[in-house]
């Protein structure tokens, strides 16, 4: 993720390879916890994630996806989630429902989402990617 500071404002792009970037402004009041930066998100900032992650849906206070994996793909999946959530010291609610893998992203807090899910979100989208064009 690339910060960038204007004035008032923050600007954050977040992207990946696959999905793009996304560009992130807020000047809306910012919160500080454990030295990173947190930026909730507005609807408009979720408009335009949910625009670049076509596959993703919710609203304000969360992101979910449904993927079709087996169980070897799903496994995989949940391991690269682990990973990639770990550095970004969030948990993602995974879930094995119907043959269907289940993916819901929301702050710890029940608040509005962050650029953090958002990021997070883009990499499960990249993790998805990889592990169904391997299989």
């Amino acid at each position: 993720m690339r910060c960038r500071w204007r004035a008032a404002e923050k600007q954050v792009t977040l992207g990946s390879r696959r999905n793009g970037p996304v560009t992130l402004v807020t000047n809306r009041k910012q919160i500080s916890t454990g030295g990173s930066l947190v930026l909730p998100l507005s609807r408009d900032d979720l408009r335009d994630v949910l625009g670049q992650l076509k596959e993703w849906t919710g609203d304000i206070n969360e992101i979910r996806r449904s993927m079709r994996l087996d169980e070897t793909q799903h496994a995989a999946l949940t391991e690269r989630i682990q990973v990639v959530a770990e550095a970004y010291d969030l948990r993602p609610d995974v879930r094995r429902r119907n043959g269907l893998t289940e993916v819901c992203l929301r702050t710890p807090d029940g608040g509005a989402l962050t650029a953090g899910e958002v990021t997070l979100a883009a990499r499960i989208e990249d993790a998805y990617r990889s592990v169904t064009a391997s299989w």
